[in-house]
């Protein structure tokens, strides 16, 4: 078995457990809109949800980027 075979990029470069508490959160939001709004709350919640994921995950992939760029040379060998 491979040593990083539990982080392997599933969707959008996140991992199964990022995939879960994205779900997870999403539901909680929708959940939180029902108890708001009822009956329909949750639609508005589930897309608020969906938005802060987008930009959480945005922000993410703009600092793993900026970061693979200004590091390229710093980076210790490998042995």
């Amino acid at each position: 078995m491979e040593p990083n075979s539990s982080n392997k990029k599933v969707i959008f470069g996140l991992d199964w457990i990022d995939l879960a508490l994205g779900l997870i959160f999403i539901a909680l939001i929708a959940s939180v809109g029902y108890l708001v709004y009822p009956p329909y709350g949750w639609i508005p919640g589930a897309a608020i949800g969906l938005l802060m994921l987008y930009l959480a995950w945005r922000r993410r992939m703009g600092k793993y980027r900026s970061h693979d760029d200004t590091h390229h040379d710093t980076d210790p060998p490998l042995e």
